[in-house]
């Protein structure tokens, strides 16, 4: 398997063990004292090691977003990322405020429909039911309901604002 930082991005990339030769002046490029540079660098190649894993982390890390198919991927990769189970199924029904005009609006009212007549019945709704509408659900696991803290952290980390949920455990 590839080391991280053979997987960075160019403007990263540095040959530590080609530098060392290269910068040590050719009557010194004996093996030994080649050998004794790499073992002196060697806490540098393990710092770089940890920046290279960095890089590639905080990349994944900032693919994420909050549309379906990379929020469902973001919270399987961090809480279920053997089986993948954890879906997220977007509302389907969704309330359209009825604004009613003022007098001094000198705005048409709306029109209402009787549901005999046939059309769509014109739903005043009440304040509470646009609070308690949910934008999508997410299915998990039983067996990840103990973390249920760090689940609701990292969807309102990366969900859109106003946009309400709720968690159902299968």
């Amino acid at each position: 398997m590839p080391s991280f930082s053979e997987q960075m991005p160019t403007r990263y990339r540095v040959k530590v063990f080609s530098l060392l030769t290269s910068l040590l002046p050719s009557l010194l490029r004996r093996p030994k004292m080649i050998a004794w540079l790499q073992v002196l660098h060697t806490p540098l190649l393990d710092l770089y090691e940890q920046f290279a894993q960095h890089v590639a982390t905080t990349a994944t890390e900032l693919s994420y977003n909050g549309q379906t198919m990379l929020l469902e991927k973001a919270l399987n990769d961090r809480f279920d990322p053997v089986f993948t189970r954890i879906r997220i199924i977007n509302s389907d029904t969704d309330l359209s405020p009825v604004y009613l005009n003022f007098v001094s609006e000198q705005q048409p009212m709306p029109i209402s429909y009787f549901a005999y007549e046939g059309e769509p019945l014109l739903y005043m709704a009440s304040w509470i039911d646009f609070m308690n509408q949910t934008g999508f659900t997410v299915r998990v696991p039983r067996s990840l309901e103990n973390q249920e803290a760090p689940l609701q952290a990292r969807i309102k980390q990366l969900k859109l604002a106003l946009i309400r949920h709720r968690i159902v455990y299968f």
